[in-house]
């Protein structure tokens, strides 16, 4: 009996662990999908428009959404721009909120509530700054852990890049740089080893039987890394980027998983990239890292070793960077995630929109028309003959550019740079508020909201204010068919002289504030100047018969990368 009894109760055990798994993922999936749909329900009804009180702070409302906790946090990461995009239509508001991983973002549209928060005191980037040096540039604790008298020296050598005399001499070391390298854009070289750094990742293939000499490169990375092997060059010195060559490629398989990093993917998540990802910033902040003692040991008048022997033309912010994490005690090791962030800035956004520049001023030939006649003054390309020169041989072409003429006297050149920042680019700035904070739209934003009169929205001390510039860049209220390139758009023109000027109009691309981009104006010089050093010296047509075709957008951290190189052929113009 004992044994029949022990023998029933194994197998009924046996039985229910055999079937426990089962009634277990049934189970499971079944709350799940309840949950979703309990979830969508409840956030459904809570999005629905309420009656609004004019002149009274109002409730922010928020997009239903399916999953709990994770809220909108796939629909965010798969394409934030589209998707806040849909979310502004929906809402119809000038503040929405989303609600990611358990916190919640309010989305701030209207130009005049954005002005205002990026002028109150009380909306502070430093949380989320702190946040990105920890996720993304790997920073253990010291910077982040300074005090705001100490980051003083690193904002005041930083700001250095707006004040004068620096940023012009920073512009017109970029200028006389990409006067000496503009004519070997592409060296006409059939071997890699002859090719220039940023040939070698280009695909650069020399075409036989034309009658000047053409070659073949992948148009977006011949660019990006020429731009960026200048930039670097002349902000961190020549010795620093030719100390590694596989700078750039690093940079840009960081830059490649910047948003996976920021929302904390690990090193072992099993995404295309990650590792890699993971595995240059390494690298890079080692490199940096060297280049701080190298710069230690040169800047006390001792040896900093053969491959960092020469640091004059390291530019003076740098330089003032530098020597201010030693005044406060940083180890190379400790202050290099903090130059690691400026490397990086320094070219992921430049780079990026030279190409895209570029691209649209191609594709449409009455614009590359009307640029070329328009900065001919100021960009000359020459070429002298050997009946000139004496020699049996033609010397390479040059070039001279005036950069001031560029800047001041060429309205379509620089509102086609705005164009592309408007169509290219979608950054999101973010801030944390300190206090409590009431937002009222301008009646012009009221307006063209459909609203009869302005809003008022109420924000709590805690909660986190974002500003999607990407979207609003593309709000047909604000832009008019924004899908359409038209440099125009920003150009006026005095009805009484007839002169044009060029003007942002509502677009913010460098942000706002105590936190607006430092290197603006060197960003907008160097541009203008490397756009208009290629199109003076350069012929470049689409290696596709069917023509010049702009590629579709793939996310990036903020000027969005081409979902697909272009092969293009380049020949000399003189």
């Amino acid at each position: 009996m004992e044994s029949y009894v022990s023998s029933s109760t194994r197998g009924m055990v046996q039985t229910v662990k055999d079937i426990t798994p089962e009634l277990t993922w049934q189970t499971l999936i079944a709350v799940l999908l309840f949950s979703c749909i309990v979830t969508r329900v409840i956030t459904g009804l809570q999005s629905r428009p309420r009656k609004v009180v004019y002149g009274e702070p109002q409730p922010v409302r928020t997009p239903p959404y399916w999953i709990p906790w994770l809220g909108h946090g796939f629909s965010f990461a798969m394409g934030h721009q589209r998707f806040i995009a849909k979310a502004r239509e929906a809402m119809n508001e000038p503040v929405f909120s989303l609600y990611i991983g358990g916190t919640t973002h309010n989305m701030v549209l209207a130009p005049s509530m954005v002005k205002a928060v990026f002028a109150d005191r009380a909306a502070s980037f430093d949380s989320f700054m702190n946040y990105i040096l920890k996720n993304v540039f790997d920073d253990r604790g010291p910077i982040r852990n300074m005090s705001h008298n100490d980051h003083k020296p690193f904002y005041h050598a930083i700001s250095m890049l707006t004040r004068e005399p620096y940023v012009t001499d920073i512009a017109s070391a970029a200028v006389r740089r990409i006067e000496n390298e503009i004519p070997n854009l592409v060296s006409f070289s059939h071997s890699i080893v002859d090719q220039s750094i940023w040939e070698r990742t280009s695909n650069v293939v020399l075409i036989d039987g034309c009658s000047r000499p053409t070659c073949e490169a992948n148009f977006f990375a011949l660019t990006r890394n020429f731009v960026a092997y200048i930039t670097t060059s002349v902000l961190m010195g020549t010795a620093f980027v030719d100390f590694y060559p596989p700078l750039l490629e690093d940079l840009w398989t960081f830059d490649s998983q910047f948003n996976a990093l920021l929302m904390g993917a690990p090193k072992w998540l099993p995404l295309p990239g990650i590792s890699a990802a993971y595995a240059a910033r390494h690298r890079l902040i080692r490199l940096v890292a060297a280049f701080h003692t190298a710069f230690a040991a040169w800047d006390d008048g001792r040896d900093p070793g053969f491959d960092f022997r020469d640091l004059d033309d390291v530019s003076e912010p740098m330089k003032e960077r530098m020597r201010s994490w030693r005044k406060a005690g940083f180890a190379p090791s400790a202050s290099a995630p903090g130059d690691f962030v400026m490397l990086w800035a320094m070219n992921v956004n430049s780079s990026n929109i030279v190409f895209w520049n570029l691209l649209h001023i191609l594709a449409d030939p009455a614009l590359l028309s009307g640029i070329r006649q328009e900065i001919a003054p100021y960009v000359k390309a020459t070429r002298l003959s050997p009946q000139e020169t004496g020699l049996p041989f033609t010397e390479p072409p040059r070039l001279s550019v005036d950069m001031d003429g560029l800047l001041n006297s060429c309205p379509v050149l620089k509102a086609t740079y705005y164009e592309t920042m408007r169509m290219d680019i979608a950054p999101l700035s973010y801030r944390e508020l300190t206090a409590d904070l009431t937002l009222t739209e301008s009646e012009e934003d009221a307006a063209l909201n459909g609203a009869s009169e302005p809003r008022t929205y109420n924000f709590r001390k805690g909660e986190y204010i974002a500003i999607p510039h990407g979207a609003h860049n593309k709000d047909p209220r604000y832009f008019p068919d924004p899908d359409r390139f038209d440099p125009r758009r920003f150009i006026l023109t005095d009805p009484e002289t007839g002169k044009e000027t060029v003007h942002l109009r509502t677009l913010r691309p460098y942000g706002g504030g105590t936190t607006m981009c430092k290197g603006r104006g060197f960003a907008e010089r160097e541009i203008l100047v490397f756009t208009a050093a290629i199109l003076s010296l350069w012929d470049i047509e689409p290696a596709d018969k069917a023509g010049w075709k702009i590629p579709g957008q793939k996310p990036s951290s903020t000027a969005f990368l081409p979902k697909k190189d272009i092969r293009v052929r380049l020949s000399h113009r003189v």
